[in-house]
């Protein structure tokens, strides 16, 4: 029998969301990609982290942005504009983090009873021409044992 624990995440927030039920939680510290400028050439690359707990195998899965439905790319909303932004499995931001679906990939843990963090990797393409403001989007992240 799989159980699933699904915890919202915002992205370009702050704080910590703690979720558990039972033998599994799951916290994470969210990703934030601070400030970005329109004419810089590099991307912003930022980690971000989701710890698990749980003493059985699992699998940690993101969901799409709320904001686009889509993995890649995902997008930070403002009032007036969006970016697009992509999270990734490992540093050379190769990997989509996803559900498993459209090409993208999950993350999976042998559960060792101790809590093992599992690092995201956050990235915002150059050069995109938008306004001044806050961005943030919603990504729901589901660990299933």
């Amino acid at each position: 029998m799989t159980k699933r624990l699904s915890c919202r995440w915002l992205i370009a927030g702050c704080g910590l969301l703690p979720c558990s039920v039972l033998a599994c939680s799951v916290t994470s510290s969210g990703v934030a990609f601070g400030a970005y400028n329109v004419f810089d050439v590099s991307p912003v690359e930022v980690a971000g982290a989701i710890t698990v707990d749980c003493a059985t195998p699992y699998t940690v899965s993101l969901s799409v942005s709320l904001n686009n439905g889509s993995f890649a790319p995902r997008r930070l909303d403002s009032l007036d504009d969006s970016l697009d932004y992509y999270l990734y499995t490992d540093p050379a931001r190769t990997t989509i983090w996803g559900d498993g679906t459209s090409g993208t990939s999950t993350v999976a843990g042998s559960g060792s009873g101790s809590p093992v963090d599992h690092t995201v990797y956050g990235r915002i393409p150059a050069l995109q021409d938008v306004k001044a403001g806050s961005y943030a989007d919603t990504i729901i992240v589901t660990l299933e044992w």
